[in-house]
């Protein structure tokens, strides 16, 4: 097995006051990922289903609203490899902008590992792409 440690780090043009609670709000997730198609979160424990199938059981580990992060395992996901320790973080980039910073660290096979890194890198990309575009939609 291949200790993996996958970060995207990208600017959108959302305040940071403005990202920050869309994040927070753990429950919220498939209003701006297009990737989950339904939400639910039962005390810490967040279950998500995925576009075209697909279920993840998440615990959120913690939210910190002084820091702007938001700590979560994926411990349950259809994915070939296994369970995820995953961050969101806000930082204020200045001018009304912020730096998104998301990461996963997991454990694959060697032979998935090129795959999960493509594969995770484009999921990150792609969700703070979406966060910025839902904040601009409702702008």
């Amino acid at each position: 097995m291949k200790k993996m440690m996958i970060e995207v780090k990208k600017t959108i043009g959302v305040a940071p006051e403005t990202v920050w609670p869309t994040i927070a709000k753990a429950s919220g997730i498939s209003e701006w990922f297009p990737v989950i198609s339904t939400c639910r979160v039962d005390g810490n424990q967040r279950y998500c289903t995925m576009q075209g199938g697909g279920d993840l059981e998440e615990t959120i580990i913690s939210t910190d609203h002084a820091s702007r992060i938001f700590t979560y395992s994926v411990d349950n996901h259809p994915l070939p490899w296994g369970p995820a320790h995953c961050t969101m973080k806000v930082n204020d980039a200045g001018m009304g902008k912020s730096e998104i910073i998301w990461t996963s660290s997991f454990e694959c096979a060697e032979d998935t590992a090129a795959q999960a890194t493509e594969m995770m890198q484009g999921l990150y990309g792609q969700g703070i792409d979406a966060l910025e575009n839902f904040h601009k939609m409702a702008a």
